[in-house]
């Protein structure tokens, strides 16, 4: 009877651990996320090596995410979210970039110059692609 009331003790506390866990998990994911920041989008021809949550860099620093990969019209549709204290203006643009031979890619965000700011759920109109592979080794 003893050790029957012992083995639920340590049953309840390994399931208060285990959903303690869970919400700390929960709580970092979501402020990770960025959830305060703005959307954006940009279509591409070419989307290879990019995957939902790769980072979007901005001179070498990280400001934002990939949120989803969709098809649009036999194109790829980026959706981004950017950081709130990330200005982007009506001529920034957006670039698919190799980051290693492994097939790793980021998007590369340059602002623009000025004149209207881009509004949240916009799209970056001019996006080029990277070219794949063999543009990164013709570079090389």
């Amino acid at each position: 009877m003893r050790s029957g009331i012992q083995a639920a003790k340590v049953g309840l506390m390994v399931t208060i651990g285990m959903l303690a866990s869970f919400g700390v998990y929960q709580y970092v994911e979501e402020r990770a996320s960025g959830d305060d920041g703005y959307a954006v989008y940009a279509i591409f021809d070419d989307v290879q090596g990019l995957i939902p949550k790769s980072r979007v860099l901005m001179a070498g620093l990280t400001v934002g995410r990939i949120e989803d990969i969709s098809l649009t019209g036999g194109r790829a549709r980026i959706d981004i979210s950017v950081q709130p204290d990330v200005v982007l203006y009506g001529d920034a643009q957006v670039a698919v970039r190799a980051t290693s031979l492994l097939g790793e890619s980021v998007l590369i965000l340059v602002p623009g110059s000025g004149g209207d700011r881009i509004a949240d759920g916009s799209e970056i109109s001019v996006a080029v692609d990277s070219g794949g592979l063999p543009n990164m080794m013709r570079n090389m």
